[in-house]
């Protein structure tokens, strides 16, 4: 998974605005990488885990998808009611949610 996270970095594959999934399996570790957040917006609801401690270290992972056009026009636009758990946790942090 670290491998995978590494394109969004900053220069990373994936950190010029046009560039996005190419793959099957691009798309689905992609996918992969949502649903964890997902789960994590589950568990903030639930108040499992710290929000707080939450958005300190894993705001930045959200920007960087929120940053690629090409995810948010598939992922969060085109298939918004697939990922309502994951708009959620953008609206949660505060976040621009793309697709309001």
């Amino acid at each position: 998974m670290m491998k995978y996270i590494s394109i969004f970095v900053l220069g990373g594959k994936w950190a010029k605005n046009n560039t996005g999934p190419q793959t099957t399996v691009e798309w689905a570790k992609l996918e992969d990488y949502m649903g964890l957040f997902e789960h994590c917006e589950i568990m903030l609801e639930k108040k499992l885990i710290d929000e707080d401690t939450f958005a300190s270290i894993f705001s930045y992972r959200l920007r960087n998808i929120l940053a690629n056009d090409c995810i948010v026009r598939t992922k969060l636009r085109r298939e918004r009611r697939s990922w309502t758990e994951f708009i959620n946790l953008l609206k949660r942090l505060k976040l621009e949610s793309p697709v309001e």
